[in-house]
């Protein structure tokens, strides 16, 4: 933008290098862009660069719109130039509205106003654009629409329309969805994006289509696909609401669901046809709260593939932090069935640990029906004390089993509290643990 230009007598090139990023700030926004399918990277991880070039189009587009305005002061035609440029004025405004909206605290807290302030903004600004500048925009507008048009395409083809059972879950405040005959064409940690075709979720609700990642793997789900869908906004609440009001007649609450994916990638091996389970020597999975339904999908499919002798992992430690031991009680059915698979492998070494937070006075009476390689704690985890110990049993393992030296996974799903925890064990693991083990990863989501 100031490559050898005066800023000061050039403002033009601002706004000509706002137009160039258009194509750019939309290949990094759709679900299925060029670029995932030529880095293999997924969307979610591609989007903080498609907000940071919305960011620089906004510092752009703000430094040609000032610079105008100065300009047309000093020649003392201000009220002349900004009737004659209302176009450009659309389009700035419109590009405000997009920073506005976009800004982390409307995602996280009125998600509703993001989303639609995106739709009105995009709109606005690219009939802006094209009207502030009709021989030089609309090429750029036409790439956009283009690769729009292409990600609806894609999104559509990807998407089925199921019958969902909805099931509330009161110990993790969350929503059991369990989706009948859809039981392929997923991996272990992907996830879906859901879309309830159900006034129950609001008047508009049904519009919204929200991401949720799978909490069971393909090779263990012969009849159907889980989500797990903790309340966390309007919408995850509604969900929530609906799947509590069933009438009498019925056994559970149902209702149709458009299903989209799957997405996602798992570790930077990961590829259409390959999994993590098969390059590490030793797998440690942290989650918090709902996270567990990446960590469930993750081990079913790592036991699956061991199992199958298709994975390397000989260690494995799932590390579940909890406020109240009650939110264990819908996973014990799951935890036994995991933990009786992994005892008839002989090189895999499993341990699950659950720590709570809260509640200790139920923390007995769930012990009592633990199988015995489950454990649970009262306490925040001691990530750097549990890390070390899959690296040292990772490295025993190596050298009982002579296997070559694969590495060790660390995966974490949880809150941003518990992913600030992972990354301070990563740093704090001692350089000569990780050498012995063949490395140390780290993935998080």
């Amino acid at each position: 933008m100031f490559y050898q230009s005066n800023p000061k007598t050039n403002t033009n090139r601002a706004g000509f290098v706002v137009m160039s990023q258009m194509p750019v700030a939309f290949a990094l926004g759709t679900k299925n862009s060029v670029i995932t399918i030529l880095t293999g990277i997924s969307y979610e991880q591609l989007n903080f660069v498609h907000r940071w070039v919305g960011q620089l189009m906004f510092l752009a587009s703000l430094f040609h719109f000032v610079g105008k305005l100065v300009t047309f002061t000093e020649l003392g035609i201000v009220s002349i130039a900004v009737s004659s440029h209302s176009w450009g004025v659309v389009a700035f405004s419109a590009l405000c509205l997009l920073a506005v909206g976009s800004h982390p605290w409307f995602r996280a807290r009125v998600y509703g106003l993001f989303f639609y302030s995106h739709i009105i903004g995009l709109i606005t600004f690219m009939i802006g654009m094209w009207k502030h500048q009709p021989e030089v925009a609309p090429p750029y507008v036409a790439t956009c629409i283009v690769i729009y048009a292409a990600d609806q395409v894609t999104r559509l083809v990807k998407t089925r329309v199921r019958k969902a059972i909805l099931t509330p879950v009161p110990e993790l405040g969350s929503t059991h969805v369990y989706v009948p005959r859809l039981d392929k064409g997923w991996v272990a940690g992907q996830h879906v994006r859901i879309r309830v075709l159900s006034f129950g979720v609001g008047l508009f609700g049904w519009a919204e289509c929200h991401p949720f990642t799978i909490a069971n793997s393909s090779s263990d789900a012969p009849e159907g696909l889980t989500l797990v869908c903790k309340r966390a906004g309007d919408w995850t609440s509604a969900l929530y609401r609906m799947a509590n009001n069933k009438s009498n007649s019925e056994e559970h609450r149902s209702a149709y669901v458009l299903i989209e994916g799957p997405y996602g990638k798992f570790g930077r091996y990961q590829r259409a046809s390959s999994h993590i389970e098969h390059f590490f020597s030793g797998v440690m999975l942290v989650l918090g709260g709902s996270g567990i339904t990446f960590g469930t999908s993750v081990l079913e499919d790592i036991i699956a593939k061991k199992a199958s002798g298709a994975a390397r992992a000989m260690c494995i430690n799932f590390v579940w932090a909890i406020q109240h031991p009650s939110a264990a009680d819908p996973y014990l059915s799951t935890f036994v069935e995991i933990v009786q698979r992994a005892a008839d492998i002989p090189d895999l070494r499993l341990s699950v640990s659950v720590f709570y937070t809260r509640g200790a006075d139920n923390a007995y009476s769930l012990k009592t029906r633990l199988p015995p390689n489950v454990q649970i704690k009262s306490g925040r985890p001691d990530l750097l004390e549990e890390l070390s110990s899959v690296l040292d049993r990772t490295q025993h393992a190596i050298s009982m089993h002579q296997s070559p030296k694969n590495g060790v996974i660390l995966a974490a799903c949880g809150p941003d509290q518990l992913i600030s925890s992972v990354y301070a064990a990563k740093s704090g693991a001692p350089s000569e643990a990780q050498r012995s083990v063949g490395g140390l990863e780290l993935h998080t989501e």
